[in-house]
């Protein structure tokens, strides 16, 4: 059994690869789409050896895990020789761009860009910040909080109120408040940095 930290579920082992979300939640999902006609130009075609990789793929989602770099791919119902891939003109449009060139990394024998990944100390933090809201749902005071998160001396009084932990572990409960209410969808997004509508 695997040690779970504080703010996890024990999801079986492959769900990192279950095809689960939607293009429209997701922006790293590469959909294909049938290439009009008017674009096709047989001299820029893909290699043989890529064409015969899609083609052995069978319509819907797929997770492919390229040397250690996961690839989300939506094969379209119409298998045409020549595939387009569609991009919205969006503000999600550079993280759609670099999910696509993964892709075409991948077909053209190349390994895919790995997509960033949050750093340690940005994961660590909210992980923090689940632990300070399971607190506050359980109803333990800010101080209570800090002692268990961060093994919070004797600050008791004026010494509390004036504790750089206290305003620490208020601003975790606000944020582990935050994802709660929906924020966690901004993680399907990183490194997605602008305010969203």
């Amino acid at each position: 059994m695997r040690l779970l930290f504080a703010g996890e579920y024990d999801f079986a082992e492959d769900i990192e690869r279950a095809p689960t979300w939607t293009p429209s939640a997701l922006p790293s999902i590469v959909c294909l789409t049938e290439l009009p006609a008017k674009l096709a130009n047989p001299s820029f075609r893909l290699p043989p050896k890529a064409m015969r990789a899609l083609s052995a793929l069978p319509v819907g989602n797929h997770v492919l895990d390229i040397s250690g770099t996961v690839l989300r791919l939506q094969i379209p119902g119409s298998r045409n020789k020549s595939y387009a891939v569609l991009l919205p003109l969006d503000q999600l449009f550079d993280l759609r761009i670099a999910a696509a060139l993964g892709v075409w990394h991948w077909l053209n024998g190349g390994l895919p860009t790995a997509i960033q990944m949050m750093p340690l100390s940005q994961r660590k933090r909210l992980m923090l910040a689940l632990r300070a809201l399971d607190g506050r749902l359980a109803k333990a005071s800010y101080r209570e909080i800090a002692r268990v998160l961060f093994g919070l001396g004797d600050a008791t009084g004026s010494a509390w109120k004036g504790h750089d932990l206290r305003d620490r572990t208020i601003r975790l409960v606000r944020l582990g408040t935050s994802l709660m209410r929906g924020g966690y969808k901004r993680l399907l997004l990183y490194p997605y940095r602008r305010k969203l509508p």
